[in-house]
């Protein structure tokens, strides 16, 4: 998984090479306390995300597809 850039203005990139792409992959962005601002759903290697409704500050995104979770943390500016 590739997420980028870090840090953000309002579009987050994500490229996403896995088996498990067929059957779909959910992204969530959530903030520090966990809770999920937003939630994405893809079949696809490379998605462009719109995060232009978020306010600045730190944000967990995590990568789920049918076998794990891949988090990473992203700055919004």
């Amino acid at each position: 998984y590739k997420v980028y850039p870090n840090p953000i203005q309002d579009i987050l990139n994500v490229e996403i090479h896995s088996p498990s792409l067929e059957q779909g992959v959910q992204i969530t962005i959530m903030d520090m306390l966990g809770k999920p601002q937003l939630t994405y759903f893809t079949t696809q290697t490379y998605s462009t995300l719109s995060l232009d409704n978020l306010s600045k500050g730190l944000y967990i995104i995590q990568i789920q597809d049918k076998k794990q979770a891949v988090y990473t943390k992203v700055i919004k500016q």
